[in-house]
């Protein structure tokens, strides 16, 4: 059975003992001890690109440079933060003959910076592949950045609707009522404890001297907090904007216009229930089992726009999410309704306009 090759630049990081190659040793250097065996590094290379491979144990007085090898069933994988291509416990190199080989020194596949594959994290990719993984690594970090946005933000409206309902309950207690002297209960208990303590709890109005004035004091407090709140968040939103802008000139510089953003400006009056149906439009082809490889520019094109579809959505709902808590700031004062104030609180930890599920679905593409 004949035994494919591979060409050192079409290796890639992996797991498995999958790669038969051959080289040239360019360079070999000095052995060092780790345990009871041998350990050296050498530069090998072959007519496509250059390589660290470890040596072990025997095979560090096995070969010499000058020597080509051949490598079987050999693994690339990172060992103690250097990524070389070794023969590891199921492999083996074998000398083949010397010299005649022609031999490139760049590009070292051990030099390149290799990332996950935004899609499949249990892969790797290069980001001097092509435009597409350039494209692929930027869109992905640019979402994850808006991710991190979004965790800001959920922060923050987490200590909003706290310092909401602290807003609420110092001006509930302050709106308190006194204690309605007249009831025929209310009065009997008044005569059984008819002490100067308790006339002079009920002649306040039912609060203590100092009540009135912390209350007050958390009341503006609660409003100073929540105005600062709409500031910052306000600042994560243009961040987000911007990291979404980002990424829809990337994605139309690579690969033209994007359909899915003709008709999406970027303010509020964005559709979830119609950008969902866009998305997953977008996303049919995580779940499609074609194994066509023949278009891999189209599928790339499809990835990224996934992202982008997917950060579109999420910004429309945190603005949206935003601007409702913007408005029921601007409406809080001393004059505001309990029943209005109560449903303010209420919509506030609801969240009506952000959708979970899309929420979920994005964090899962976080590895």
């Amino acid at each position: 059975m004949t035994t494919t090759m591979t060409l050192l630049k079409d290796i890639v990081p992996s797991a498995q003992n999958n790669i038969n190659t051959k080289f040239i040793v360019l360079e070999k250097g000095n052995a060092t001890l780790e345990g009871q065996n041998k350990l050296c590094m050498a530069l090998v290379a072959d007519e496509t690109a250059a390589v660290h491979v470890q040596l072990w144990g025997d095979e560090c007085n096995a070969f010499e440079g000058g020597d080509i090898i051949q490598l079987t069933n050999g693994i690339f994988s990172y060992q103690r933060n250097h990524l070389v291509l070794r023969s590891g416990k199921r492999g083996k190199m074998e000398k083949v003959g010397e010299f005649t080989m022609a031999y490139v020194e760049t590009p070292n596949m051990s030099e390149i910076h290799w990332i996950p594959d935004p899609m499949n994290t249990s892969k790797m990719g290069s980001t001097e592949d092509n435009p597409v993984s350039h494209l692929d690594q930027e869109i992905f970090h640019k979402f994850r950045d808006f991710m991190t946005g979004i965790t800001k933000i959920d922060e923050l409206g987490n200590v909003g609707s706290k310092q909401l309902c602290g807003f609420q309950q110092a001006l509930e207690f302050i709106r308190r009522p006194p204690i309605d002297t007249n009831s025929i209960l209310v009065g009997k208990i008044m005569e059984a404890n008819g002490t100067d303590r308790v006339k002079s709890y009920v002649n306040s109005g039912c609060k203590k001297p100092n009540d009135s004035v912390n209350n007050v004091t958390n009341l503006c407090s609660c409003k100073r907090g929540l105005l600062n709140h709409i500031s910052k968040a306000k600042v994560i939103i243009n961040e987000l904007e911007g990291l979404l802008r980002d990424v829809t000139s990337a994605i139309q510089r690579t690969h033209g216009k994007l359909s899915v953003f003709s008709d999406i400006e970027f303010g509020v009056e964005l559709n979830n229930q119609a950008a969902s149906d866009d998305l997953e439009e977008n996303v049919g082809f995580s779940h499609s089992q074609n194994t066509d490889c023949t278009n891999t520019e189209e599928k790339n094109s499809s990835d990224v726009t996934h992202f982008a579809s997917l950060m579109a959505i999420l910004y429309g709902m945190v603005k949206q999410d935003y601007l409702m808590q913007e408005k029921i700031v601007s409406a809080l004062d001393l004059k505001v309704p309990s029943e209005e104030l109560q449903s303010f609180c209420e919509m506030w930890s609801w969240r009506p306009f952000i959708d979970d599920d899309i929420m979920h679905q994005a964090w899962k593409l976080i590895p």
